[in-house]
């Protein structure tokens, strides 16, 4: 008797697209193909169905000796002799609906910079993605470190079992399983979509048609609510007007929503001292109001370019007269400014564009901020560490735990302070002289990490006893304390007349910090020290050393 064959599906052929979206003024070959390249490229026509036009350009071949070749000449015998080739096309498509650019190799390289829809690659992905079908995942986190992060799962999984914190996270790109076949076996990207089909060359025109509508949908929403809240701006002619936007502001003085301050700044011993381009004497604070009328009498606003303040120096000095940190002006400035409906902000020599509701939110819950009622004597140190001295002699109400380091090697930890600060009346105090938004989110952050080891390992808290006074230790370490009786404060050290202002991105970590430490059932409070501190005449005269030459 004959045995019946079960029937065997074809192998399917998947083919890998990297695609771009081209911008409608980058259409034609002249403006999307980079000037670097175009003597070394080959164009050959190509007859596509239902494509307008469809082109190939090739890169010529070239053999180059790889750079791990040069460590072995002298010593080599018989000497190496080894050439690689590089390929590197780009095909383009028109279907009447928009432009396409797919890179095969290297081909990306021989495209303008400026030439693709940015973030097209990420749209489609977010839209198409499987919600349970997320592999990889690459992201900005905007904490104390403005870090890039990315994270690849071993199996497919949901968004938030890869530990994102929404409140700082921005996606970068996404990769994994799409919800529909038709797009095949994987999707991913950011500007440039990669997807693994297998949609074949005579398809691609409709393919691309759908890709097209799929990026213009805002479905994800439904899933991703908090993607696109802040965005990098990464459109040059966008930025110009940005900067343009902003030598504006500082030429005609209006500052209202601009200010200078330090990047990062390490903790020093000494005290430290900023020499700033065009201005006469080292200051021991960057007030750009200040700064603005040493230049506007040294005639440098009339005429000021981007391109001054991206050369102009800012250098920080110790009162060692060491140098120990140097930015370009354009990096100490911080603004906030408006273009067409939309908000942007300047942090760290980035823009960035923020979503209106979001700003608004974070604004109103900073507003809300409880204030302390600790009673903080005013700033008038050389350094932090200073200040946290003479409070702690001043007052027995303070017990000083600045640069009291506890070590526990079981929770991964190198060294953790559990605070500058640490009164009677169980207030946390962790002081920073104000700064960039770098500094003042690690300063945010810094709070969280001891809150959850006092309040949850026994080792931790019966090493910080051990740095207690007599008035502040706790009756038994080994005891679970209540942190409901505890309020952290954060005290920020500023020159301001006014309420405080903090960068948008400190405010994020700001406000991350308090839900943080109110899970744990902690008070959180924020803490204005006037700071009223002016360097002797050796100070300055030191520092003048250092200062640069304006």
């Amino acid at each position: 008797m004959a045995t019946k064959r079960s029937a065997t599906k074809p192998k399917q052929t998947f083919r890998v697209w990297t695609v771009f979206q081209l911008k409608s003024d980058f259409s034609t070959s002249d403006k999307y193909l980079s000037s670097r390249w175009r003597t070394e490229i080959e164009t050959s026509v190509l007859k596509i169905p239902n494509a307008l036009d469809a082109v190939l350009h090739i890169k010529k071949l070239s053999e180059i000796e790889p750079a791990w070749v040069k460590q072995f000449r002298g010593i080599a015998d018989p000497p190496l002799s080894v050439r690689s080739k590089t390929a590197a096309a780009l095909m383009v498509i028109s279907t009447g609906n928009a432009t396409f650019a797919l890179s095969f190799g290297f081909g990306r390289a021989l495209m303008d910079p400026d030439a693709w829809e940015q973030e097209f690659g990420l749209k489609v992905t977010l839209n198409n993605i499987d919600d349970e079908g997320i592999k990889h995942v690459q992201l900005s986190a905007f904490d104390s470190l403005l870090q890039n992060k990315q994270t690849q799962a071993v199996r497919n999984a949901r968004i938030d079992e890869f530990g994102l914190d929404v409140e700082q996270d921005v996606i970068r790109s996404l990769t994994g399983k799409p919800k529909d076949e038709l797009l095949g076996r994987q999707v991913g990207g950011r500007d440039s979509l990669r997807i693994s089909t297998t949609t074949s060359l005579t398809q691609l025109p409709a393919l691309l048609n759908r890709l097209l509508a799929d990026s213009a949908k805002d479905d994800y929403l439904q899933i991703f609510s908090w993607v696109g809240r802040m965005k990098e701006v990464r459109d040059k002619s966008l930025k110009a007007e940005l900067d343009a936007l902003l030598v504006e502001k500082l030429s005609s003085q209006s500052i209202e929503r601009v200010w200078m301050a330090p990047p990062t700044c390490e903790d020093w011993e000494a005290g430290r001292t900023f020499n700033i381009h065009g201005v006469a004497n080292p200051q021991d604070d960057l007030r750009l109001s200040d700064v603005l009328c040493e230049w506007e009498s040294g005639d440098k606003l009339n005429g000021l370019e981007i391109d001054d303040l991206r050369t102009w120096r800012v250098i920080a000095a110790d009162d060692n007269e060491q140098e120990r940190e140097s930015w370009s002006v354009y990096k100490t400035l911080y603004c906030e400014a408006d273009l067409r409906g939309d908000t942007f902000l300047l942090n760290n020599a980035l823009w960035y564009r923020i979503d209106k509701s979001y700003l608004d939110e974070v604004n109103k819950d900073i507003e809300d901020f409880p204030v302390s009622n600790v009673a903080l004597p005013d700033y008038n140190d050389a350094s932090e560490e200073a200040y946290n001295k003479r409070v702690s002699n001043d007052s027995p109400q303070y017990c000083l735990m600045d640069r009291k380091c506890i070590q526990l090697k079981s929770r991964g930890f190198t060294k953790v302070e559990f605070c500058d600060l640490a009164s009677s009346s169980k207030h946390l105090v962790h002081v920073k002289r104000y700064s960039g938004s770098s500094e003042l989110s690690h300063l945010f952050a810094q709070g969280i990490v001891p809150a959850e080891l006092f309040l949850n390992v026994q080792e931790f808290r019966e090493a910080v006893n051990e740095h207690l006074g007599p008035n502040h230790k706790l009756a038994n370490p080994k005891d679970q304390i209540n942190p409901s009786e505890y309020e952290v404060v954060y005290a920020i050290i500023s020159k301001s007349e006014n309420e405080l202002r903090l960068p948008f991105f400190s405010k994020v970590m700001l406000r991350h910090a308090r839900r943080t430490l109110e899970t744990m059932k902690y008070k959180v409070s924020l803490c204005k020290v006037k700071n009223i501190y002016r360097p002797t005449p050796q100070t300055v005269e030191r520092a003048m050393e250092v200062s640069v030459d304006a």
